[in-house]
């Protein structure tokens, strides 16, 4: 079944999920608050590091595979 990564740059925080295709409940959720009068390096830094625990923590226990580039 094909997953679906959602990512929300929000003015005041950053998100990530993942569900599957066609699915309305998440599998995985992950947040942090923006640092004030962060960068765009900032915020890609941020939501990278959320992508990556989220799909870290999901690999673990679903066997997604994450190839690290």
């Amino acid at each position: 079944m094909s997953l679906i990564l959602a990512l929300d740059f929000g003015g005041t925080k950053l998100a990530a999920a993942i569900a599957h295709a066609g699915s309305q409940e998440w599998l995985g959720y992950e947040r942090r608050l923006s640092p004030a009068n962060a960068d765009a390096s900032t915020d890609l830094e941020i939501m990278r590091s959320l992508i990556h625990a989220l799909l870290h923590c999901r690999s673990k226990s679903r066997k997604i595979v994450y190839n690290s580039c």
